[in-house]
Order: C-alpha cells, then sequence, then structure tokens
C-alpha cells in the first residue's frame, strides 16, 4: 500500500493504493493531496498496513513502525454532532431571548 507519512509529525495522513506526484501535489484517486512541489511534507512510502491501522489515527516511523497518534482526536459521530447543534441552537435562544432580540 501507497502510505503519505507527515516529514514532521510522523502522522499517517493517507493510506492507499495509488499515490502519484503531479504538479499540484500528489494523485491518490480521490483526490489530490497538495503540497509544494519544491516543499514535499509527506513521505510516500511503499509499506504493509497491519489490521487496524488507520490514516490520523497512527503514526508511522522506520524506528518504531506504526503507533498511536497521541494528538489524534476521534471525530464526531453525526448523531452526537446533531445533538451538540440542537444545544448550540437552544444556547442562542435563551441569550436572544435574554438580550430581547
Amino acid at each position: 500500500m501507497k502510505v503519505l507519512v507527515n516529514k514532521y509529525s510522523y502522522v499517517v495522513e493517507y493510506i492507499g493504493t495509488k499515490a502519484d506526484i503531479v504538479s499540484n501535489g500528489i494523485d491518490v484517486g480521490e483526490f489530490i493531496f497538495g503540497q509544494a512541489p519544491d516543499r514535499p511534507t509527506v513521505d510516500i512510502l511503499d509499506l504493509t498496513i497491519p489490521d487496524g491501522i488507520i490514516a490520523k489515527k497512527y503514526c508511522y516511523t522506520t524506528e518504531k513502525g506504526f503507533y498511536l497518534n497521541p494528538a489524534y482526536v476521534a471525530p464526531v459521530n453525526q448523531e452526537d454532532f446533531d445533538v451538540l447543534k440542537a444545544s448550540f441552537k437552544n444556547l442562542q435562544n435563551a441569550f436572544a431571548a435574554q438580550l430581547g432580540v
């Protein structure tokens, strides 16, 4: 598999079957991973991916292999997002009522 690894944080940015360098970045098939050609921010590695490895959740170095990204924050699922959105709307309405708006 092709793995894009951030040169500075070692975060696995992308895992896929394609990673071709093009004029405006790296074509991974689904999108272009943007980067300036004279300032690459990721290394493209050919690696065997163990089960459970997920982009952003893991980092990679040749010394340590794959390891959990200490800064990883799981995305919010849609149900939790909807609850937060409704709570925020309720707060907005309460503030508006207090201000007489």
